[in-house]
């Protein structure tokens, strides 16, 4: 009796093991996951490899090429306090200080260089997928469905707008941070303090990214809903951070932009939700058609996609509630791919009812529940064969698609036109097509497609600014100060049209008013374009003091401005500081070395003090430049005159005359007057 006893006192202890629903265990070799990893890699290299050349297109001229913040590291704090668009004198209300910092990386590696910055995106899409990998393996300790899943994240085309488009990175950064906090959060140290300062630091540079990173406390939640039980405390740093980013952007971070969107109640936005989610199913299913720019279009509720929008949406809960027991990975994805969409579901009035790069995110629960039946059918000896076939056949497809989306980014001009054809309602498209045609010298087509655009949206005061720039450069400068004032009407902060303003102005002789425009555009912001137009309003007025202060102003917003030290030596040299302006000249010339101009004012102001030997290396720089150039031609001439050395004046005339034939008369006359 008593071994009986020992016995189920034995049996009793063995039935209370510890439960731990998620233990992460290490079950996965290293070399599986080395081979997985370098799988990621080089499908996301193979599928964007294309796109590496494509030049800036959309927000890219905003956030990198007009962007002055992204030029210099003397700025770097303000970019933790300014909108997105504050660089290029735009408003958004976007509040993205790390996509700014990444991009004033790339400048200082790679300057204008387009191909460094489609690296830096294709390094980020990779280290998400890495993550998403990662975060998978961690929830259900499966290399080959957190494989499958990843390779789908990589190489489907619906990612293309995130990825082939630079300033689409805010997706996948914020999505790296966010799947890093999740990673985290799930991985416990054995230090609590480790833990706070991992989980609080990847979701505040989650939040920095993007604004939708807010949605990841609910992501942690739905964790916590469908595997394990919630203990509060761990979940105090989420949530104050939250509160702390909310309180920030409703007050002193609340950037207000002009009014362009349409006009609409939540319950007039309902069925533009619906009908999203019936085009974001059909994207990913079969990713043909895709475009940038979808539009704040309202619909009905009776419109068919709509109606089929609702019924995926209730088939997909119903789904969702019957596998919570059976199959927790689809319930974890199909709540996962809603509560990632939310926040950019229109419901709160957005930009747009739908746009592809939305689904960067929410993506992952699509993929997954894919690669879990792909594994299962794995796992059946009869399908085996089939489920290869299938996985491989679905890879290649998407990766084919997207190596051809990617051509849809290659340049500007094919990019608008072909985004026209889909969206002929878009005002910004009109605006954006408007400024390349402009800058192509096609400025009556440029004119006509800016009308477009204000027609579309009479309240879109970027497409007034940039009408008065055409006008402007065609001589009609009545045109385009009324252009002007009625931008600054829509957006009173819009520092861009204040400075064309001035400008237009001072082109029609009205210094006092041009003057009251650039300081009104200097009390919105310190802005380089005001300084340095105001400097030369005050140069031409001859209050040349006042001017060189203001270039320096402005310089301290841009130390590598060349335009900003050409001027400043112009400056200097109009009231005889040759020494000052020498070195200012020389400045252009250490950061812009093909400045022709800069060399040849060196040149000219070394002869005039009497130093004609040492301006003779600078004119000769200036010709090997631009050997059109007959300012420092006729000053190397007059140089070798000075000296006596009539022989290498005549010699230097014969080579003006080789390099253009057109001024022949003119340097034929000088070799006679010197004979």
């Amino acid at each position: 009796m008593a071994k009986k006893r020992n016995t189920k006192k034995l049996l009793k202890h063995q039935e209370q093991p510890t439960p731990r629903p998620i233990e992460i265990k290490s079950t996965i070799k290293k070399g599986a996951i080395l081979l997985s990893l370098f799988l990621i890699i080089i499908s996301a290299a193979c599928v964007y490899s294309n796109s590496i050349n494509g030049q800036f297109v959309w927000d890219d001229e905003i956030q990198v090429q007009d962007n002055k913040e992204i030029r210099t590291w003397n700025n770097l704090p303000h970019i933790f306090v300014e909108n997105l668009g504050a660089g290029s004198g735009r408003n958004y209300h976007f509040y993205r200080p790390l996509q700014i910092l990444t991009l004033k990386m790339d400048y200082s590696l790679w300057k204008s260089d387009v191909r460094g910055y489609h690296l830096t995106n294709i390094t980020l899409h990779i280290l998400t997928a890495i993550c998403l990998y990662l975060l998978i393996n961690l929830l259900f300790s499966n290399n080959i469905l957190s494989l499958i899943t990843a390779l789908f994240f990589v190489v489907h085309p619906i990612h293309t707008e995130a990825v082939s488009y630079i300033s689409g990175r805010a997706d996948s950064l914020s999505a790296l941070f966010s799947l890093l906090c999740f990673i985290f959060y799930i991985k416990r140290y054995r230090s609590e303090i480790i833990n706070t300062i991992l989980v609080s630091t990847s979701f505040i540079l989650a939040l920095v990214s993007k604004e939708n990173a807010l949605i990841l406390p609910f992501l942690i939640l739905l964790y916590h809903f469908i595997f394990k039980g919630f203990k509060f405390q761990k979940f105090i740093p989420l949530l104050t951070i939250s509160a702390i980013y909310i309180t920030l952007r409703l007050t002193v971070l609340n950037f207000p932009t002009p009014q362009e969107q349409l006009d609409s109640t939540f319950f007039e936005r309902i069925p533009g939700f619906f009908v999203a989610i019936t085009n974001y199913t059909r994207l990913l299913i079969l990713p043909f058609d895709l475009h940038m720019e979808y539009g704040d279009m309202l619909f009905k509720f009776s419109n068919p996609k709509a109606l089929i929008g609702l019924l995926i949406i209730v088939l997909a809960a119903i789904c969702a509630f019957k596998s919570r027991n059976i199959n927790k990975l689809v319930t974890f994805s199909i709540l996962w791919f809603f509560v990632c969409l939310f926040p950019q579901s229109n419901l709160y009035r957005i930009n747009a009812y739908m746009n592809e790069h939305w689904l960067y995110l929410p993506s992952l629960g699509i993929f997954l529940i894919l690669s879990n039946y792909l594994v299962l059918l794995f796992r059946n000896n009869k399908f085996k064969t089939l489920s290869i076939i299938l996985c491989v056949g679905l890879l290649s497809f998407y990766s084919f698609l997207t190596i051809k989306q990617n051509t849809y980014w290659k340049d500007p001009i094919s990019f608008y036109e072909r985004t026209l054809k889909y969206s002929p309602f878009s005002s910004r498209i009109y605006n954006n097509l408007a400024r390349i045609y402009s800058m192509s010298g096609r400025y009556e087509e440029a004119i006509e497609l800016y009308k477009k655009a204000i027609k579309i949206s009479p309240r879109y005061a970027e497409a007034y600014n940039n009408l008065g720039v055409v006008y402007s450069d065609h001589g009609m400068n009545v045109e385009a100060i009324n252009s002007y004032k009625i931008a600054i009407d829509i957006d009173p902060l819009f520092v861009g049209a204040y400075s064309n303003l001035g400008n237009a102005y001072s082109k029609v002789g009205k210094p006092d008013e041009a003057i009251g425009t650039f300081q009104k555009a200097l009390k919105i912001k310190p802005d380089l374009s005001a300084y340095n137009n105001l400097a030369m309003v005050y140069r031409d007025m001859g209050r040349t003091e006042e001017a060189i202060e203001y270039i320096k102003e402005a310089i301290k917003i841009d130390p590598t401005n060349t335009i900003l030290y050409f001027n400043l030596g112009n400056t200097y040299a109009a009231i005889g500081k040759t020494k000052e302006a020498i070195e200012a000249f020389k400045q252009t010339v250490r950061l812009d070395p093909t400045n022709a101009n800069a060399y040849n004012n060196i040149g000219f102001l070394l002869k005039s003090s009497g130093k004609n030997n040492e301006a003779i290396p600078f004119y000769n720089d200036a010709i090997n430049i631009n050997s059109r150039l007959p300012e420092a031609y006729e000053g190397l001439i007059s140089t070798f005159i000075n000296l006596g050395q009539n022989q290498k004046a005549i010699e230097i005339c014969e080579k003006a005359i080789q390099a253009d034939p057109s001024h022949a008369g003119i340097y034929n006359k000088l070799k006679k007057s010197f004979r």
